[in-house]
């Protein structure tokens, strides 16, 4: 899928996790429920961005707050995985999430602690990281919740700053912070058409009136490839070169994690090397079904990215 490029992918991640996923046959309340061996994995948007741009092949660098014991394990996985990184030392303990599968209903449940909290000084840390890593051409990728009480704009600071450095950015976040960020020229954004809905104060559920809504978005502000993800439905992209509706290939899915950043990787990927957009949807949709049929936190296969690639389609969308 990837060829040789001069730039990279950097990512910042200001709430990364230790990601701990197991399953079990059957979850009840009040029982010791017996359960399979854990998988660790390095969590949270930005990581999991650098993960799959990784097993595709491209340069990637990940920067994010690194915080006791669970930090030191987290820095562990990324060696383990040969990722390049830089994690900045942080007051607070790193988190752990926890995914369970209970394997005779097929169900998933995940539960997701909050991020820990970094001190104004912490977060200036992580941002000059990036820019000492940024060149002219790579990409930032900003992803994941913002650590609680940040300020709502700081992904829109992150944004500028990056793009001084000559950098294209990729914001992939949800409300308070995502608002903020659509006010600067971006790349790409992908919200999820619940996370649309938030920003806009509504629901929208008919498929008409979401392309029409990003028509309008896309319009107002700066962003060169608009995308709402749609779950099982596949996900509605707007950009200069036209909308277009993606329909992702039929798989058996096993566990949702990390589809949605598997997705903002290969298609960042695809954009980095000039695919067209439509080409760029597709290979985002493949990789986000590739997600789909690993277990637990393992994210998408190289080689499964590029056997779904051609049963992803592409329909374009006629205003």
């Amino acid at each position: 899928m990837v060829r040789s490029m001069p730039n990279r992918i950097v990512t910042l991640t200001l709430s990364p996790s230790i990601d701990l996923s197991t399953s079990t046959p059957i979850v009840r309340p009040e029982h010791k429920l017996r359960c399979t061996p854990g998988q660790l994995d390095p969590g949270g948007g930005g990581l999991n961005v650098s993960r799959v741009a990784h097993e595709l092949g491209a340069d990637t660098f990940a920067v994010f707050p690194s915080g006791g014991a669970t930090g030191r394990l987290l820095e562990e996985c990324l060696s383990a995985a040969d990722i390049p990184f830089t994690g900045i030392l942080a007051g607070h303990d790193t988190r752990i999430c926890f995914n369970a599968g209970e394997s005779e209903s097929g169900r998933e449940f995940r539960f997701v602690l909050p991020g820990a909290p970094l001190t104004p000084e912490e977060v200036e840390a992580c941002i000059l990281e990036v820019e000492e890593e940024l060149e002219t051409g790579d990409v930032l990728v900003a992803s994941g919740s913002l650590p609680p009480g940040s300020p709502t704009d700081l992904y829109a600071q992150i944004v500028r700053r990056a793009r001084a450095k000559g950098a294209r950015v990729v914001v992939d976040t949800s409300q308070p912070a995502l608002g903020p960020a659509l006010d600067e020229p971006l790349l790409l954004v992908k919200p999820s058409r619940r996370e649309l809905g938030e920003l806009l104060g509504r629901a929208i559920t008919d498929t008409d009136e979401l392309a029409a809504v990003c028509r309008e978005l896309h319009q107002s502000r700066q962003v060169e490839v608009l995308v709402v993800s749609m779950g099982k439905d596949g996900a509605l992209m707007t950009s200069s070169e036209g909308q277009w509706m993606a329909l992702p290939p039929a798989v058996e899915a096993r566990s949702a994690v990390g589809a949605g950043d598997s997705f903002v990787a290969a298609m960042t990927l695809a954009l980095m090397r000039g695919d067209s957009h439509c080409e760029a949807l597709e290979w985002a949709t493949a990789a986000g079904a590739a997600a789909l049929i690993t277990q637990g936190t393992g994210l998408c296969r190289r080689e499964d990215v590029e056997r779904l690639r051609p049963l992803a389609r592409c329909v374009p969308i006629r205003s």
